[in-house]
């Protein structure tokens, strides 16, 4: 499973005025009218009918089908985009000139090549303005972001207890229903899938995995305290303009159990994200030591 992570920094050169929340939607969406409009031609028919569909890297990243042939979860008619948005969590929604917004961009496997499609599209709509105001920002250089993958040769020292927050809304769906109070095997089953989904279609393979032996052993972990809320929140389709809820979970679960084998796909979901909404950042996971939550979660009810 390979990806990268790019920060980004727009100085406006003017007052920005962003939501205070779902920032990272106001990104996408900016970013997909002007993906398309750079890579794509005018007369085109839609990507499901395009000839380019394959090369182009609007399909590509807004619009992802599984190729012909493909020997592996051929049936998903709509296959996980290969970025996440990560956009600043402050709830901030005034930047003034000379102040900077900082966001992440991850991309999954081969989408990689496409970083300058993706860089050339920031440039642009910083040019013509962004945000609630369209207000016009120059954008920063790339950066790539070296990520120390952690040795998981041997288990941590404390594997018996760790705590997962969701730092964005996470909306999980198990057995075709939405997950309000998740145990441990809801959150990994989907993560699971969605890695495995990702690794198939943009790095060349499945994941090498005992799917259902994971499965069944995640079924054992405990969630011994849960802190959660729901909140509800939408967005409006630039294109449609009709309004679509992309709510979900925020808070604290604290997990017991033996959870070694689960750590390194936990790890990247600190940085693929989890769940529905993922492009738009929902389902941001943060990994916490285990031992203090472990103790609160002894004095605590579910």
């Amino acid at each position: 499973m390979e990806f990268a992570l790019y920060r980004f920094r727009l100085a406006p050169s003017e007052t920005l005025f962003l939501p205070a929340r779902n920032k990272g939607n106001v990104l996408r969406g900016a970013l997909g009218g002007m993906l398309r409009e750079l890579s794509c031609d005018p007369a085109c028919p839609g990507a499901g009918r395009c000839p380019r569909r394959a090369t182009c890297p609007y399909a590509q990243v807004f619009e992802p089908a599984p190729p012909p042939g493909a020997p592996a979860l051929s049936n998903y008619l709509a296959i996980p985009r290969p970025f996440v948005i990560r956009a600043p969590l402050e709830e901030k929604t005034r930047y003034e000139a000379g102040e900077s917004l900082d966001f992440e961009l991850v991309l999954a496997g081969r989408i990689v090549e496409l970083l300058p499609w993706f860089q050339q599209s920031f440039e642009r709509l910083a040019e013509r303005g962004l945000g609630l105001n369209r207000a016009r920002c120059v954008l920063g250089s790339a950066g790539r972001v070296e990520i120390a993958r952690p040795e998981y040769a041997a288990p941590p020292p404390q594997t018996g207890g760790i705590a997962v927050r969701f730092l964005t809304p996470t909306h999980l769906v198990f057995g075709g229903q939405t997950v309000r109070h998740p145990e441990f095997h809801h959150l990994f089953k989907r993560l699971r899938d969605r890695l495995n989904a990702l690794s198939t279609f943009y790095c060349g393979a499945p994941l090498q995995l005992d799917f259902k032996g994971l499965g069944q052993r995640a079924e054992k972990v405990a969630c011994v305290r849960r802190d959660l809320r729901w909140e509800e929140r939408e967005r409006r389709s630039s294109r449609t303009g009709m309004r679509h809820p992309i709510g979900g979970l925020l808070g604290e679960c604290v997990f017991a159990g033996d959870l070694a084998e689960f750590l390194p796909l936990l790890w990247l979901g600190q940085y693929l994200h989890v769940g529905k909404h993922a492009a738009w950042g929902n389902g941001r996971l943060e990994l916490l030591p285990g031992p203090e939550r472990m103790a609160e979660a002894r004095r605590l009810p579910l």
